[in-house]
């Protein structure tokens, strides 16, 4: 059986070790073929742990789209905001794609990729990872089953470890909505998928609701400062 021919646009950690450890794994199924990565050192890194030739490197991805089709599909894995413009690039020229998600913060490009894959016959696919857990799976075909009886209520809950909040979603990639996605689509679509999976019905309505309570100002320990790497306290801190 032949392998997929993929590249892979974005090696940061979702593009190098989420889906290329599996890529390492299975070979005869799928190999990375070319990357496009503007870091000179994530780039060079993913070529020599895929052995990729240098010939199909690139720090820019129109560098990378002159050359026409040249492979089976595409892994979109960069930041959110710069999602449509590289998918929509891919579907005209006919790859199936594989689209980190959020697919994007807007909803009419979400709208324009949809119409860009029929027209051009292809797929996109976004990665809702938790549906190919073995846990959710089975919850799944107990609902489907009723084996528990008919679902009338649904308590779902998103935790953000404090590391992962603090390196994330404040002073990480997600830190400014401006720039990227809310924390409420980029933590949280998973979450909408899985229910929306797991439910297998229409939404009627959507609300939300929130506070600041603890994060504030007069909150802070005395010895604080504006910054961590100037703060007293960075060594024992659990969000320096």
């Amino acid at each position: 059986m032949r392998y997929i021919k993929v590249a892979l646009i974005g090696a940061g950690s979702r593009g190098r070790h989420a889906y290329g450890n599996y890529v390492l794994n299975n070979q005869d199924k799928i190999r990375y073929v070319a990357v496009i990565e503007p870091d000179v050192n994530k780039r060079m890194a993913l070529a020599a742990e895929h052995n990729i030739n240098s010939k199909m490197c690139f720090e820019d991805e129109d560098d990378f789209f002159k050359l026409g089709k040249v492979c089976d599909a595409i892994i979109i894995a960069h930041q959110d905001k710069q999602h449509y413009k590289t998918a929509i690039k891919a579907l005209n020229l006919a790859y199936d794609v594989l689209l980190e998600k959020p697919i994007t913060p807007d909803a009419f490009e979400c709208m324009d990729l949809e119409e860009g894959a029929k027209r051009n016959g292809v797929n996109l696919m976004v990665c809702h990872v938790l549906r190919y857990t073995e846990f959710y799976e089975k919850i799944k075909e107990l609902l489907d089953k009723k084996v528990i009886g008919d679902l009338i209520g649904f308590d779902h809950k998103e935790n953000i470890g404090h590391y992962h909040m603090a390196h994330s979603f404040v002073r990480g990639n997600w830190r400014n909505s401006n720039e990227t996605s809310p924390i409420i689509l980029a933590k949280t679509c998973h979450d909408m998928d899985i229910i929306t999976w797991l439910v297998n019905d229409e939404c009627t309505a959507v609300y939300s609701s929130g506070s600041l309570d603890y994060f504030k100002k007069e909150n802070a320990p005395r010895e604080s400062s504006k910054k961590c790497l100037e703060c007293n306290l960075n060594e024992e801190c659990i969000f320096s």
